[in-house]
Parts: C-alpha cells; sequence; structure tokens
C-alpha cells in the first residue's frame, strides 16, 4: 500500500521483588510506620502504534497516528509476617493491585438523621436499617465494611494525532484519552465537610447539606466537630471517575510555497498559531482528572494540584 500503513506493537512483563512500603506500626511501638521489604509484584500490557496515510494527493494530504495502552499490576507476594495491610486508601494483599482502592463504603446520608451511612459488613444485623434494595445499613464506623471500590490505573489510555494538508496550509490536533481509572478527590475533605478548616471559604455544595427540610441530601448535616460522619473517616465518598477526553494541541499553519520563496529570496517562511489544552470532557468535579503523584503511595490520589492551563503559542520561521 506504498507504505502507507506502518505499526508497533509491543508486550511487556516487568516483575519486582523486595519492595519498599512504609508498613503502619501500632501507637506502642512509637512511630507511626516502619519500611520494610514486603513482597513482590508485576506489570503486564500492551502498547499499541498505528501510523497512517489515508490521502496524499499533490493539493491535499491526511496522516493520522494511533496509539493505545492497557496493563494490569498485581501483587504477587507478601511476606508471612504482613499477609494483608491496610493503608490509607490501600489494601496490600497477594492477588491485589498496589493502585487499588480498598474503603468503607459509603451509602450516603440518613434522610432520618443526617448521619452519614455504610453499608455493613455482611455479619451485622444490629444497628442498621433495611432500605428498598434490600442493602444493610449502619452509622456504626466499627461495623461498616471495608469493600474494592476500584483502581487508579486506566483500563485503557490513548492518544490520536491526525495532519490535515492542503496547499500550503495545515491544521493538526492531538486528543488524548483516559477511560476506566478512580481518583481520591482530596479537596471534598474541603468542600463537602463545614468542621474542615472552620470559618474558611467553602464551596456551594455545603448549602445543600442535610436539614429537616432537604431529607434527600448527599452530603451530612453541618456539624462543628470531626466524627465518623464527616472528615474524621476515610472512604468511597471520595472516589470519581477519573475518565477524561482531552484535546491537548491545536495548530494551525501556513508554509509558503516555493514560487513565494523564490521571490522573497528565502528558504522557508512558516506562520503558525497553537493552543494547547483546548478543551476536557470529563465527568470528574476536581480541578484536573490528569492527576500526577508518585507512582507508588499517591498515585491517584488528587490533593488539589494546579491544573493545567491552556496556552497560546504564535510563531514565525524564516530561512535565508
Amino acid at each position: 500500500m506504498k507504505n502507507r500503513i506502518s505499526g508497533v506493537i509491543e508486550v511487556f512483563n516487568r516483575e519486582s521483588d523486595d519492595l519498599l512500603f512504609a508498613v503502619p506500626l501500632p501507637l506502642s511501638a512509637g512511630v507511626s510506620s516502619q519500611t520494610r521489604n514486603i513482597g513482590a509484584m508485576f506489570n503486564r500490557g500492551i502498547e499499541l502504534q498505528i501510523d497512517l496515510v489515508p490521502v496524499k494527493t499533490k493539493d491535499f494530504s491526511w496522516t493520522l497516528s494511533i496509539n493505545a495502552t492497557t496493563y494490569r499490576n498485581e501483587i504477587t507476594r507478601m511476606p508471612e509476617s504482613n499477609p494483608e495491610i491496610i493503608s490509607g486508601t490501600k489494601k496490600l494483599k497477594v492477588g491485589s493491585s498496589l493502585f487499588d482502592y480498598w474503603l468503607r463504603e459509603w451509602y450516603g446520608v440518613d434522610p432520618a438523621t443526617g448521619n452519614a451511612e455504610y453499608r455493613a459488613a455482611n455479619f451485622v444485623a444490629s444497628n442498621s436499617r433495611i432500605n428498598q434494595k434490600g442493602d444493610t445499613l449502619t452509622t456504626s464506623l466499627n461495623n461498616a465494611r471495608f469493600r474494592y471500590n476500584g483502581s487508579a490505573i486506566p483500563d485503557f489510555t490513548g492518544g490520536m494525532n491526525f495532519t490535515l494538508g492542503y496547499k500550503a496550509f495545515d491544521i493538526s490536533a492531538y486528543l488524548y484519552t483516559s477511560i476506566g481509572n478512580e481518583i481520591w478527590n482530596q479537596s471534598r475533605w474541603f468542600t463537602d465537610f463545614n468542621q474542615t478548616f472552620e470559618g474558611a471559604a467553602k464551596s456551594k455544595r455545603l448549602l445543600e447539606a442535610w436539614t429537616p427540610q432537604n431529607l434527600d441530601a448527599t452530603i451530612p448535616i453541618v456539624e462543628r466537630v470531626s466524627n465518623f460522619s464527616n472528615a474524621n473517616v476515610a472512604n468511597s465518598h471520595y472516589i470519581e471517575d477519573g475518565s477524561y477526553l482531552r484535546l491537548q494541541n491545536l495548530t494551525l499553519g501556513y508554509s509558503a510555497p516555493a514560487s513565494v520563496l523564490q521571490k522573497l529570496k528565502m528558504e522557508r517562511l512558516r506562520v503558525f498559531g497553537s493552543v494547547n489544552n483546548l478543551f476536557t470532557i470529563t465527568g470528574y468535579e476536581g480541578l484536573d482528572p490528569a492527576v500526577g503523584g508518585n507512582a507508588d503511595t499517591t498515585f491517584g490520589i488528587d490533593v488539589g494540584n494546579y491544573p493545567v492551563t491552556r496556552g497560546w503559542t504564535f510563531g514565525l520561521n524564516l530561512s535565508f
């Protein structure tokens, strides 16, 4: 097909052993954690890139480049002394991922009291109520169950870069997407609970908190103390779908043809303008779904990182 299609497929399998991790310790130890070599894990995945030239004529051209990645992380060994470690939002055990969220499962707000409700552990029958769907609920923190609440690893990431050219003009764009990952939105600690830095500026979300006149609220009753119902508990209320689609770059350019260059006695004349981060499509309520963080302990944790900004660039390339 006259070299109009090319591509690369890469399969990777990386195994890591004697991983360092800050293991939580009881208060009697005098320190909160101790760094240990706790086990082994693997990362396995596939990366794909395809380059296409669908159209190429004297006056018109179209090039397209597509890349995609999917991978899996799994813990394969834990020490006998610590077969299961709960630390922050993580629960490390064989068969799970380093990037899984294991949290108390937030159900909503009890319409009778305005307190947060959690899905109860299977064995709990007391101090709970049954809703119409048959869920066992509890307002007792000790009875709340931990469960898997998604992963910071996307099911799929990919990008598409295309360029259209017509005579002396060209336009190019790069789209990027991340699908199927969850984000811990730490900003909810500030926006949804009044007692977090009481007196500081709050979001309008607090106006939707539970009151006797607002029984269907999704934010608990406003209180001045920290307790199981608000900012004191790490739970699935902070977890959001982090999937997004972003137009990362759009560029429009003009390259003077040979006839013009000859008259101007130049080798090259190009004028262009581009914009970065033109738009993002997402349901995530935080500042930016493209959350950074360390590859181990804070991957997928959004602590209010400064969002990417929109930037405009204009340029002129000359060669004599």
